[in-house]
């Protein structure tokens, strides 16, 4: 997560490298959140912000919804989110319109968002990327499918660890080891 303090024209020669650095966080940025002052007029400013950002997902926020609102809403795309942060107004649309842009397809529910909550389900994930990047390699160098179905299934096994759909006699022997279960 990056804060930019803005993109704008200047002289001062730390400033414009501080532009810089702005212009190219937004062109990497898997989401732009675009903050803008519902209780002032769009700046130049504004407008090319919202140019150069039209390419990016992008949320554009409209700030200050607690005092009168004097932007031109014309002028903005329609998908706007009014919120005032000084009153903790709509923040949580912001949050929805993240899991949209991003989980809506991913068939996660909120009680699944723990997985990866210790040491052990992110060492599993690191191993499962592994070997989903072997069959890649593998496919890339033409190697046949039985082959390529041993990193497959290795995968498939890891994520079940994680899941809970597989326990190897390893997992459940260091289960037992780190806990004490009793009658």
């Amino acid at each position: 997560m990056i804060d930019t303090a803005g993109i704008r024209e200047t002289d001062d020669i730390v400033e414009r490298i501080g532009v810089e650095r702005s212009k190219k966080a937004l062109k990497e940025a898997d989401l732009v959140l675009l903050v803008l002052n519902a209780s002032e007029p769009l700046t130049a400013q504004d407008r090319q912000l919202l140019e150069i950002s039209q390419e990016n997902n992008r949320i554009i926020l409209l700030n200050k919804t607690d005092l009168p609102e004097a932007i031109e809403t014309s002028k903005l795309p329609e998908d706007i989110i009014r919120i005032s942060v000084l009153k903790n107004q709509n923040i949580d649309k912001i949050e929805e319109r993240i899991n949209n842009l991003f989980f809506e397809n991913a068939g996660l529910v909120e009680q699944d968002a723990t997985y990866l909550s210790n040491a052990r389900h992110i060492s599993l994930i690191e191993k499962a990327v592994e070997s989903l990047q072997a069959v890649n390699e593998g496919l890339e160098l033409g190697m046949p499918v039985d082959l390529l179905q041993v990193d497959l299934t290795r995968t498939w096994e890891i994520l079940g660890e994680i899941t809970g759909d597989a326990a190897p006699d390893e997992l459940i022997t260091q289960l037992f080891s780190q806990f004490c279960l009793g009658k």
